[in-house]
């Protein structure tokens, strides 16, 4: 359900809806995540001339490179257009608490503060939903940081058959 907040023109998403964002997110990120390992990662040869999946191994740095670039992606697509391919599918968009477009400030702090949200990793996102799920808000930590919110965006209005609208 959505929630009316403060300033009547702004509703905070739902819970389910930012779920459901958050997954197709995820989804992409992890695809890029296999394509970047699949590149980049180091081979590692079992004396077969046969190559595996299972034999492309990820260092440290291909780690971080990829925790850099996962973060990227949320904070340019934020900061450019106020909303992720997830959030878009979804009607989601990220503004300040009143309303306004976000900042570009506001949007690099709540995407730093995605690794803490993400806690606990073996249950990813699990601190970030318990708190979106339970503000008055629907903020994760990043958003109430930040001074953001989640908001439903506006649905044109479905057009009428002309014998309905006289």
């Amino acid at each position: 359900m959505e929630t009316p907040i403060a300033t009547p023109s702004v509703v905070a998403a739902s819970p389910g809806r930012r779920l459901g964002a958050g997954l197709i997110d995820v989804v992409l990120v992890i695809v890029a995540g296999v394509i970047f390992t699949l590149v980049f990662g180091s081979q590692q040869p079992k004396g077969s001339l046969n190559m595996t999946v299972n034999d492309i191994v990820v260092n440290d740095w291909g780690v971080v490179t990829f925790v850099v670039l996962a973060l990227a992606y949320f904070f340019v697509a934020e900061a450019s257009t106020g909303t992720t391919i997830g959030k878009a599918l979804t009607g989601l968009r990220v503004t300040m608490v009143d309303g306004r477009p976000a900042t570009p400030e506001a949007i690099f702090t709540r995407t730093m503060l995605r690794p803490l949200d993400g806690l606990p990793y073996v249950i990813p996102n699990l601190l970030g939903f318990v708190v979106l799920a339970s503000s008055k808000k629907h903020q994760r930590l990043g958003d109430m940081v930040a001074g953001t919110i989640v908001t439903s965006t506006p649905r044109p209005p479905t057009p009428q058959p002309m014998a309905e609208q006289q």
